[in-house]
């Protein structure tokens, strides 16, 4: 049964992706005189399709209603989608590999099953492809595989390898936010007469304090730069990068989108690590010559005061209208592919 909305309607869809059972929504338009672009919203890792706080339920009606139709479903071992989710099948599969595989690929060929569902219910003519989070990077190996995608909005993209090992080495650790956060508020503290009491008085966290001045003085290990995606191998590869573990194996998957001619929007919360992360590690490192080479291709912005998952209406509304623009067919999308 469909439910009707004001301006658009939803209908449940369900269709194959290998062995397994995908079932979604597809927001339609209420009154379309032409189809040419849909949108399939792509989940982060083991959430279902509505997203965090519902927001891909409303963000799908919003594009309806504004003339894309859109599709959000399961993965599989996902939601109401028939799989597994664990690489090994197993049930105690700890979240964190789980993370590894999602972040890595491991969902693209369900995304290759959603286009041609959507192309197929609505005649659309090419695809935009919309991740938060992981979604993000499911979107960018999933838009690789596929010709009919014009172009990818990733939201807080994650650029590291998440791993069991990983989150056990860094366990009581800082991430670039905290780091920056923390070492912020000990420079404002110097000039107060009450935080030098607290000090003298052993009442300071005198292990965070230490943590970051040994981090501020000494620095972090140079982590090795990455000046070309290396095309030639398969294999993901990740670097030390002091911990990170930097995801080499997107960095190629980036520059191989790009060389196709398509379009990448990058969003990024201002209050999320996640923004830090991507602009210490890709931005100003080891993406920093992909970027300059695409720069007409790679769109940037960062949503003020707004957190992960985009919680308040009036961060929500920004990010809307943000993707019906990319989604737009008087966008300039680049069709020539480079060389």
């Amino acid at each position: 049964m469909s439910g009707d909305r004001s301006g658009m309607y939803r209908e449940p869809v369900s269709f194959m992706a290998g062995d397994n059972r995908l079932y979604g929504v597809l927001h339609r338009p209420a009154s379309v005189t032409e189809v040419l672009r849909g949108v399939v919203l792509l989940s982060a890792g083991m959430k279902n399709r509505t997203g965090y706080a519902r927001l891909y339920v409303a963000l799908a009606d919003y594009l309806a209603e504004h003339g894309f139709p859109t599709l959000r479903f399961d993965f599989h071992g996902c939601g109401d989608s028939d799989g597994r989710h664990a690489p090994t099948g197993a049930w105690e599969e700890k979240h964190a590999d789980i993370n590894e595989q999602v972040l890595t690929g491991s969902l693209a060929e369900d995304v290759v099953a959603a286009v041609a569902e959507i192309k197929r219910q609505t005649n659309c003519e090419d695809v935009l492809l919309f991740g938060l989070c992981s979604g993000a990077n499911t979107a960018v190996y999933a838009g690789d595989r596929i010709s009919d995608v014009c172009g990818l909005v990733l939201v807080n993209l994650p650029v590291a390898v998440d791993s069991s090992k990983r989150r056990q080495a860094h366990q009581g650790g800082m991430n670039l936010f905290q780091e920056q956060f923390m070492f912020e508020a000990y420079v404002r503290k110097l000039l107060s007469p009450r935080a030098w009491g607290r000090m003298f008085s052993g009442q300071s966290d005198f292990k965070s304090i230490l943590y970051l001045m040994k981090k501020k003085l000494l620095g972090s290990q140079a982590a090795p730069k990455a000046t070309s995606a290396d095309t030639t191998s398969t294999a993901p590869t990740v670097s030390a990068d002091d911990g990170f573990g930097f995801n080499f194996d997107m960095l190629r998957t980036f520059e191989s989108f790009w060389k196709s001619g398509r379009p990448i929007y990058l969003f990024f919360s201002e209050n999320d690590p996640i923004r830090v992360n991507f602009e210490t590690y890709f931005e100003q490192r080891h993406g920093l010559e992909l970027m300059t080479r695409y720069s007409d291709l790679c769109h940037k912005i960062v949503f003020k005061n707004a957190n992960h998952s985009f919680v308040n209406s009036e961060w929500r509304e920004q990010l809307f209208e943000r993707v019906a623009q990319c989604g737009s067919k008087e966008t300039a999308w680049p069709t020539q592919a480079r060389r």
